[in-house]
């Protein structure tokens, strides 16, 4: 058996990602043909293990330092974002029908419902105002350290939430 990895594409990022949230959910998937009976059914419980990682993008922050007047001028912190959603599935209690089996479409389509489930899930707990709020204080350490260092600092503010 051979395989082979390609690498694509390399792109350099300079994003904080301040806060993790750990997420386990049980899913439930169906499917059936015309009538839900047993024979045309096929069901799946899924136990869904996620982390999920929110934070700033710090390339759409401003920081322009002018060493003549030793400044420092910060901003506006971007809204928080979500970077990423590690998962791992497990299958439980797997039934198909006489006429309705599991396709690699099926385990596809499970996977991305339950990533697009968790994401939801996340962007309405309470994950976005502790990333934002720690991404502050992440600033704050930043501002503090260049006043230690004798740099006057100017904080912008925060960008709108987009609506």
């Amino acid at each position: 058996m051979s395989n082979e990895v390609i690498l694509n594409q390399i792109k350099e990022v300079a994003k904080l990602v301040s806060v993790e949230g750990y997420f386990t959910e049980i899913y439930k998937y169906k499917n059936y043909y015309n009538l839900d009976w047993s024979i045309f059914t096929k069901r799946a419980l899924v136990r869904v293990k996620a982390k999920v990682s929110m934070g700033i993008d710090l390339n759409k922050m401003k920081f322009d330092f002018d060493e003549t007047s030793k400044t420092l001028t910060i901003g506006p912190m971007p809204q928080p974002e979500l970077f990423s959603i590690d998962h791992d599935i497990d299958y439980y209690d797997i039934s198909e029908g006489t006429f309705n089996s599991f396709s690699s479409d099926d385990f596809n389509k499970i996977n991305n419902d339950v990533k697009q489930y968790i994401r939801n899930v996340a962007l309405k707990s309470e994950l976005p105002q502790r990333a934002k709020l720690q991404s502050q204080k992440t600033l704050e350490t930043i501002r503090i350290l260049a006043e230690t260092a004798g740099w006057k600092v100017i904080e912008e503010g925060i960008a709108p939430e987009k609506g």
